[in-house]
């Protein structure tokens, strides 16, 4: 629907390269790159100095595996405006997964240097000073990722690695116990959302008692999670059960209070 509107708007205003950006992102949202491609490059025709209309062209050159001109594009939008974080975030992954340390480590340290909040980026950072041989810096990194994605086992793994490394086996044991229950937690996060989804679209056919059925099973893959004690109340709403609602609605919310920021 927003593609269409996009489109209508474009034929009172075929220049506009907010348009054109917004209409690319649309297309790029359902996987459509050609598109995509064709009404960033419109859109930069009409504003060649925008950085995000380059960026998205990047970023639909990367999905479509045409990393040349992604580079290209990124270091453009990073030329026009050096204060965006996203194209030296960007070009770090490239650059890392094409074994460019060097320069994938130059390209982090400046996104976490713009937005010292992306845990991703100092993962990827952390494992390039590890690459380079960097330990300890190696190590402040992944610690800080660690703080940032508090729910991420991977970088719990990398550290265990360079602490064993480094002569700390018990340090590097308790990093390997907390990724293993990282891991298992986000495999029952996995199985309660398979039940939750299940069970939406079950109710979107009627199917109450089904449904129900399916949340059940999703609280008792993840206890933790309160989305499914909050649909599992709108499922006994509508089964007449108002009762078993409210407690189910109390849990959600108790949980969802226990595990706010």
């Amino acid at each position: 629907q927003a593609i269409a509107v996009y489109q209508r708007a474009l034929q009172v205003d075929a220049k506009n390269p907010t348009l054109r950006e917004d209409l690319g992102v649309a297309y790029l949202q359902q996987s459509d790159l050609d598109h995509a491609i064709e009404q960033f490059r419109a859109g930069l025709a009409a504003d060649e100095g925008s950085p995000q209309l380059h960026y998205d062209l990047g970023l639909a050159y990367k999905l479509r595996d045409n990393l040349t001109d992604a580079i290209s594009e990124f270091e453009q939008a990073a030329g026009i405006d050096p204060g965006l974080p996203d194209p030296p975030y960007t070009l770090g992954v490239i650059y890392m997964q094409q074994g460019r340390f060097a320069d994938a480590q130059r390209e982090l340290e400046k996104a976490t240097a713009l937005r010292g909040d992306n845990g991703a980026a100092w993962e990827l950072l952390g494992n390039v000073y590890k690459q380079a041989g960097d330990l300890d810096r190696a190590v402040a990194a992944l610690r800080r990722a660690i703080a940032l994605l508090p729910d991420q086992p991977s970088p719990h793994i990398t550290l265990a690695a360079i602490l064993a490394q480094q002569g700390d086996r018990a340090q590097a044991t308790e990093e390997r116990k907390i990724a293993a229950g990282l891991s298992r937690v986000a495999v029952s996060r996995q199985r309660a959302n398979f039940n939750l989804d299940t069970a939406r679209a079950l109710m979107k056919q009627g199917k109450t008692i089904e449904a129900v059925a399916q949340l059940q099973s999703a609280i008792a893959a993840d206890p933790s999670y309160s989305e499914p004690h909050r649909v599992l109340a709108d499922a006994l709403t509508l089964a007449g059960r108002g009762a078993d609602a409210a407690v189910e609605r109390q849990k959600a919310e108790q949980l969802a209070a226990a595990h706010a920021p």
